[in-house]
């Protein structure tokens, strides 16, 4: 009995020895949910862009707005979603759908928010990917600068953001 128990013992024994000890892969430093916070004074309004990024690759990024830096959202700007690789620093992203307000209103103000059901889809380009961008985490990861180049329809662009990890 003791040799048929050791038969069936070992190969178990064996499964889980293997199991342990395998190496997971290092999980990327951009997987989770990021947050850059903008206090736009002439508003007076906080500005949140929150990147939230999947192990399989996808993404979402929506803008909203907010009395206090860390109050509930009145509204949104915008909301997109799309694929990404990171080859070391390198980040290239997709956009693949994508919600805006609209720009049509029928005040001469346009809002500077608008409940997410108002948002609307707008046209998004699919032949070319977006960046190659720079990432820079810093020392514990929790932090996080994305250099845009200037998109060349209008030369304006953000030169760096920074964003702190949420999760």
């Amino acid at each position: 009995m003791k040799r048929a128990s050791s038969f069936f013992l070992f190969p178990l024994l064996l499964v889980f020895f293997i199991a342990c000890n395998e190496k997971e892969e290092p999980k990327s430093p951009l997987i989770g949910t990021w947050e850059s916070k903008v206090f736009v004074d002439s508003l007076n309004y906080w500005v949140i862009e929150t990147l939230e990024f999947t192990s399989d690759s996808t993404f979402n990024i929506q803008t909203t707005v907010r009395l206090t830096e860390g109050g509930d959202d009145l509204g949104y700007r915008n909301i997109l979603m799309g694929d990404y690789t990171l080859n070391g620093l390198d980040f290239i992203y997709f956009i693949e759908e994508g919600f805006r307000m609209s720009r049509f209103y029928t005040t001469s103000e346009p809002p500077f928010y608008v409940p997410k059901d108002e948002l609307r889809p707008f046209l998004v380009d699919f032949s070319e990917p977006n960046g190659p961008t720079e990432l820079i985490f810093s020392e514990g990861q929790n932090q996080m600068e994305i250099s845009y180049g200037c998109p060349s329809f209008d030369g304006i662009c953000p030169i760096t953001k920074i964003y702190v990890k949420r999760n």
